[in-house]
């Protein structure tokens, strides 16, 4: 019985534990994004080739870009508002420079708008 008992406990245990060592949610922003494309103002539409691509990492306090392997900028950020669900969460970020910025996540997809232009990155 005693022996029982314990297995439970152990289970229901490592159950909790493994909840926290998740990385992130599908719907988190934080984690390194691999650029797809950036749509709008007088250029059109720029898309990601094997000689032209970016990449941003994103941590709980900064933003870092990288164009073609090389960092190219590194900001602080705080996060004005949060709104979605499990399936989608929209971020109002205020970027350290005062810009504001749009981010969306759903599942493998971020989305970045900053006007005039959208761009969209996948998790990396």
């Amino acid at each position: 019985m005693k022996i029982g008992l314990l297995a439970l406990v152990f289970t229901i245990g490592t159950i909790f534990i493994s909840c926290d060592d998740e990385k992130h949610s599908t719907t988190d922003m934080v984690g390194s994004w691999r650029w797809q494309s950036t749509c709008g103002g007088v250029v059109g539409c720029l898309y990601a080739t094997a000689t032209n691509y970016k990449t941003i990492r994103i941590t709980e306090t900064m933003i870092e870009y990288s164009e073609n392997g090389k960092i190219t900028g590194i900001e602080a950020y705080t996060i004005n508002s949060v709104t979605g669900d499990g399936i989608s969460k929209t971020y109002e970020i205020e970027v350290s420079n005062g810009g504001i910025l749009t981010a969306s996540v759903q599942g493998t997809m971020l989305t970045i708008e900053a006007i005039p232009a959208v761009s969209v990155y996948m998790r990396n």
